[in-house]
Parts: C-alpha cells; structure tokens; sequence
C-alpha cells in the first residue's frame, strides 16, 4: 500500500525529483535513501558506456552543494550524505574583514570587496587590498567586484593580505607579497614576493 503511495512521485522525470529532493537538507535525504531501500532493489541505469549513472539521490545531493557553493568528492551514497553534513555543520566563510577593507561573497558566489588600501604609518602602506589593480582604486565607499568569472565559496582577510577559495579549490591571494617590518613573504608565491594589486592563484596548492 506505501509503495503504491509513492508511485506518483517516483514518475516524475529524473531530473525534477532530483531538484525537489535537493530542497531538503543533506540528512533527509540520507533518510530518504535508507527508506527507499525498502521499496526497490533495482540499480540506476547504464550509460551507452556501461557505466552506471548518479543514481537521483546523489544527483540530489551535488545540486544542493552546487547551490550552496561547496564541491563533494566522489563517494559511496552513504559517506557522500555525511560529507555533505559535515559542509553544511561548518559553513566556509563569506564575510571577512581586515583593519581597513572587508571582502563579501553574495549568494552567486561572486566577490566584492570595500575599504581602503591608504598609506599606514607603521606599515607604509597597504598596497592592492582591494585587489582592482595598478593603486588606481585607493578607496572603495560601496561594495565593488572584483575575480569576475570565479564562484568564490570562501574569503578571508588580514591588515595587508587578502584571500579567497573558489568552488574549483583554486586559492587565490593578494595584497602586500614582502613586508619590511617582519621580513617575510606573505601571499603564498615563491620567490615572487612583489605585491600583487589583483588576486592571484597560488599554484602551490593546486590540486590539492
């Protein structure tokens, strides 16, 4: 009788049942899994390749990590629910702020940043901060954006060094690459250790 309940849901096409369970909440749709389990054995479908497709659940689960800025790695059903709990339980950082600039994340993972990179008196100054090249932008009064084509999902900020982790697991870093008063590299470059007025990826951690 249950089974026959769900048979109206169940023919939905593929696609829009995996849209509507990815509104629920990475744990429901554990559940949901454990539930279905009850009602049907049979396996997601071959591709014209021989391998088996997402199943709708999983397809469930990588649209809602794909609305909420974060990637899941490949894994069993089950382990994949829980690394999606565990991103939802720690949510990345979209808002940070250094002593003179703040950096923000909107909700389409585009980047914007404000404030000001003036000279300090201790520091001489905090060149490229805002991260819109050539010191042309000294002084931001409203929110501008900047690493047009990126969806970032993380930032973070400092008194000379700005940060931000896009959804590809690039870092990219900017601001003052060698400061004088510690003597020591400060954005992530090698050997480069010339200011960076723009964000740059930091190779180091690719792939990683």
């Amino acid at each position: 009788e249950r089974s026959r309940e769900l048979m109206p849901l169940l023919s939905l096409p593929a696609d829009l049942l995996a849209r509507i369970l990815a509104r629920f909440s990475p744990a429901e749709i554990a559940h949901a899994g454990a539930v279905s389990g009850f009602f049907t054995e049979s396996q997601p479908p071959q591709t014209a390749g021989g391998a088996r497709e997402p199943s709708i659940l999983v397809q469930a689960l990588q649209l809602r990590a794909e609305e909420h800025g974060y990637v899941l790695p490949v894994l069993p059903f089950r382990w994949l629910c829980f690394a999606a709990m565990q991103h939802e339980a720690n949510p990345p950082a979209r808002l940070a702020a250094g002593e003179t600039h703040s950096l923000f994340i909107d909700g389409e993972g585009r980047l914007w940043s404000w404030g000001s990179e003036e000279e300090d008196e201790v520091l001489d100054k905090r060149p490229g901060l805002l991260g819109h090249g050539d010191g042309r932008a000294l002084q931001l009064k409203v929110p501008t954006r900047l690493l047009g084509g990126e969806h970032v999902v993380s930032v973070a900020a400092a008194s000379d060094v700005s940060l931000a982790l896009s959804a590809d697991g690039s870092v990219w870093s900017w601001g003052a690459g060698l400061r004088s008063v510690r003597g020591s590299a400060t954005l992530g470059h090698g050997d480069d250790v010339s200011n960076q007025r723009r964000p740059k990826k930091i190779e180091a951690l690719a792939g990683h």
